[in-house]
C-alpha cells in the first residue's frame, strides 16, 4: 500500500512548477484553463508539466519501468 507519508515524499520530489501542477489539478480539482492563469503558463505548459509530473511519480512506483 501506498500511504500518505509515501505520496507526501514522492511528491516533494517533483518540480515545484510539477508539483503545483499537480496539487492545483488532482486535489484543487481545478481546470487546467485556471490552473494556467493562476500559474500565469499557457494550457499547454500546464499540460505537459502535469503529463511530466505524473511520469515522474509513476516512476517512483514502478523503478523498473512503466508501461
Amino acid at each position: 500500500r501506498l500511504g500518505a507519508r509515501w505520496a507526501l515524499e514522492a511528491v516533494s520530489r517533483l518540480t515545484a512548477e510539477q508539483r503545483d501542477v499537480l496539487l492545483l489539478r488532482v486535489l484543487g480539482d481545478v481546470s487546467v484553463e485556471e490552473v494556467a492563469r493562476i500559474l500565469g503558463k499557457s494550457a499547454g505548459a500546464v499540460k505537459s508539466l502535469q503529463r511530466r509530473g505524473l511520469l515522474a511519480l509513476a516512476r517512483q512506483i514502478d523503478p523498473e519501468g512503466v508501461s
